[in-house]
Formats: structure tokens, sequence, C-alpha cells
């Protein structure tokens, strides 16, 4: 800054001196190439022979305005061009993850000067509708986490971006193949897969002790738990519930649990070709032999997920099927466990009369809508969270869910503590629930759900039952 710049203050104007400044800094701003950082207050006052406390007033206002920036112990800085994206998940509401979401946005803002996540949360159970809102009224976000299960919905839309580039032959290499299949629509990839989240067993060590004699927690067939679950009911007196299957919650009852016992039988709800299979053979013996499993395990039916969350937390319930992020969640349920959750015990989900752990993929997707205003950033963003080893290991350690690939998985001991030896075994036999690239799929899952519930509250027939949903399954998916 040359002495000649003084002569531009002009003390007997009625423009007070800090405009003045504030005008030349604008000016400099402007006109000197490559600048990003201003003279010291000092300096400039004593350039223009004014007090600094008029330098720093017409400093202040151009903060204010956005047009610099004050860095402690560095300076003052000319404000970049805010790059700015607004990411919408469920996990920003959840106690167990929303600070963990908040120090991976905040190193990856960090690292990038200019760049503000806006990171807005949304009950989980109000994420796909809101999204729906927010893309029919020109409002959808940037980035969101999606489960895979709703990518059909938004791809037939229109609402979603491809994110094909992202899946070269090295990434695809390094991923297990069903979470290629989870994310894919039509002939395209809409969504990223950011964790790992099979469903396992979570045991409750301490009644396992008490009513039982100390057995091991970990059962190889779920037929062996009948009596396991029958003596914790009889031995405490009906006070401790063995096993629950929360029939209340459309999704969590037939996708977490009944979904499980129909794929042991090689049943399910679509086959690969998009074909109703929901009245097969495989899945008329599945619900016989689950009935017979209810009964003779003494098994509760009434209850939601969310109670049975409540209900293991406070060691009233022995077993539960539940994603890895139970582990975060039971903390925030009884702080008890606060200091660790030495009472609980994990294993892969016992298996099926086919001889195999099998369970429902629950993977975190990142999906980008296309009203995306800043694309390369997006990409960014995904794939720091997907790709960047730090990132997957501050996860992990405060969520407890798997990063993605599979050389991080192998090579880094953060992932081989017992808990994620439990998640690696288990996604080896973790599978993607077929959707047919349809946009009905959720919505036919409330259909399953309340057949479900007629099978086994009642006493409906289950070939009928499964015949009569089934032709309503066709109905929904010819549209």
């Amino acid at each position: 800054m040359a002495d000649t710049f003084g002569s531009q203050i002009d003390k007997t104007s009625r423009v007070p001196l800090y405009k003045q400044v504030k005008e030349f800094l604008v000016r400099y701003i402007t006109e000197q190439t490559g600048t990003d950082m201003i003279p010291p207050e000092l300096e400039i006052s004593r350039q223009f022979k004014i007090s600094r406390a008029t330098v720093r007033l017409a400093i202040l206002e151009l903060v204010n305005e956005g047009v610099l920036e004050r860095v402690p112990g560095k300076g003052t800085f000319v404000r970049l061009a805010q790059d700015h994206l607004v990411f919408t998940n469920w996990l920003a509401t959840e106690e167990y993850s929303a600070a963990a979401l908040a120090e991976l946005l905040s190193r990856f803002a960090a690292d990038r000067r200019g760049v503000d996540i806006e990171n807005v949360g949304i009950p989980y159970l109000q994420t796909e509708h809101q999204l729906m809102l927010m893309t029919s009224a020109g409002k959808a976000p940037d980035l969101a986490a999606l489960i895979y299960l709703w990518i059909p919905i938004f791809a037939h839309q229109g609402a979603l971006l491809p994110l094909d580039e992202l899946y070269t032959p090295e990434i695809r290499d390094n991923l297990y193949p069903q979470t290629l299949d989870a994310v894919t629509f039509g002939e395209h990839f809409y969504g990223f897969n950011w964790v790992n989240a099979p469903s396992i067993l979570y045991s409750n060590r301490r009644l396992l002790e008490e009513y039982c004699g100390g057995i091991s927690c970990g059962v190889e067939y779920f037929a062996d738990m009948e009596e396991i679950l029958a003596r914790i009911r009889e031995n405490s007196g009906g006070r401790i519930l063995p096993f629950s299957i929360p029939v209340q919650d459309d999704e969590k009852f037939f996708l977490f649990s009944i979904y499980n016992f129909l794929h042991a039988f090689e049943g399910g709800v679509l086959n690969n070709r998009g074909e109703v299979i929901f009245n097969s053979g495989e899945n008329i013996q599945a619900f016989a032999w689950l009935k017979e499993f209810i009964r003779k395990g003494r098994i509760e039916l009434s209850r939601s997920h969310l109670e049975n969350r409540q209900l293991f937390a406070d060691n009233k319930l022995a077993y539960i099927i539940e994603g890895p992020w139970l582990e975060g969640i039971i903390p925030t349920l009884n702080h008890s466990y606060r200091e660790g959750m030495g009472d609980t015990e994990f294993s892969v989900l016992p298996k099926g009369p086919n001889g195999v752990s099998g369970s429902v993929l629950w993977n975190h997707t990142l999906g980008m809508f296309r009203q995306c205003q800043n694309r390369e950033l997006a990409l960014e963003l995904i794939r720091y969270l997907t790709e960047e080893p730090s990132a997957g290991e501050l996860y992990y350690s405060m969520t407890r869910m798997l990063p993605v690939r599979l050389d991080e998985l192998s090579r880094n001991p953060v992932y081989d503590d017992p808990f994620g030896r439990v998640l690696r075994r288990q996604m080896e036999t973790a599978f993607p629930i077929p959707f047919a690239d349809s946009p009905f799929f959720m919505l036919s899952i409330t259909f399953c759900a309340k057949a479900a519930r007629e099978i086994l509250l009642g006493d409906a027939s289950i070939p009928s039952t499964l015949n009569t949903y089934a032709e309503l399954l066709k109905e929904l998916y010819k549209r």
C-alpha cells in the first residue's frame, strides 16, 4: 500500500472517514489481482493518518456484509464466494449419531475455505415423506442420506441424479457386491453406499446367566432358541421377555424381522425378475414355521421397535435383532450403559432352515437430487464421507457402523474389534431386498405387514391370506 493512498481520504468531506476507508478497501480488493488478505489495521491507519478505531469500524462493516472474514491470529481475509450445500439426514436428530455427523461435516468444511454445509435433520420416520414434499415444491436438498429402498421412489420421479461416475472399476471391486445391487435402478447407480449396516443378534448376558444358568449367548440356529426363550419366560415368572417381534411397525416388523425368516426359506415379496412371490410355497412354509417358533418360544408380539429398544436397555428383554446403531442407542436409553456395554453380547443372526445366517441389508446411502446447485462439491462430500479413512474411523467409533471399502475393513485394526468382526461376518451373508425397480415397493410393505399380522396374531389361513394379498400386490405393481 503506497503512501499516496493517503490522499484518497478527504478529511473535509461530509462522508464519514470510515465510509471512505470502506470504499477504498472495496476498490483495493477488486483491483489487486490475487489478493486474499488486506493489510493490518495499524498499517492502514498510518497510511491514511487516521485513527485505528476508524479503520476497524470500516473493516467490521465489511465483515458483517460477508466481504471480509477475520481469522484469529492470522489476519483479515477476503471472503471467498460461499460454496453452500444442503444435506438432509435423520442422523442429526439422533443422539447417538448427531455429534459424529457434525464433527465430520465440520472437518470437511474446515479444510475447504468458503464451504458451508447446511446440516438439516429430519426424523427418520418423516424423512421419506418430507423429501417427497420438498422435491415436489422444487426445494429438494442437494444431498440426502437415504435408505436404499427409497431410491426407486425418487429415481422413478427423476428426482435423483445418477452417480455412475463414482463407481469406477477400482471402487466397484472394493465393495461388497450386494451393495451395488441395492443402489441400482434401471441401468444406473442412484446412490452411493455410505456405511455397511447389517442386522445382528444382541443378547443380554445378565438375563441369560440369571434365568438360563449362564449358557452361551450365541445360538447357531433359530430353532436352538426355542427352549432358551421358553425357559427365560418361565423362570422369570413372565417378568422378562425372551424375544419380541415389533408387530406394530410395518417397516421394522416386516423388513427387520419377518423378511429374514422368509429369506431363510428362499421366499420373499418379489423375485429378481420383479414377479410377486408373496404367496409362494416357500412363504407358506416360512409362516407356518414362524408361527410354531413364536408359540414354542413364547415370543412377544405386541410392541413397537422403540419399546423393544427401551426394554432391552432396561434389562427386561433378553434378545433383540437390530442394526449396528443399537450399540450407540442403548446408552442414551439407560445411562448405566454409558461406561460400556459389558452386559451385552452380539453375534451373527442364527441360521434359518436353509443353514444360512442371512440378514437384511440396511446400509445408509447418499443420494444427490437433481436440483443440486453445486454438483462438484456434493461429489466431493460423498467421496470424503465414504473414502477418507479418518472419516470412517471416527464414524465407526461413534456410531458403530462400518465403512464400505473392503480394503479399509481388512487392513485397519480399528475394525478388528469384537463388534467389527461380527458385523463383517454378517456382511458376508447380508442381502438387499429386491425391489425390481418399482417405486411402489415401500407401499407394498404395508400390505405385507398387514398380511403377516393377520397370520401371526390370529387364526387366518396362511395360504388364503397370502393369496389375497399377493393379488393386491400384483395390481399395485401393474401401475
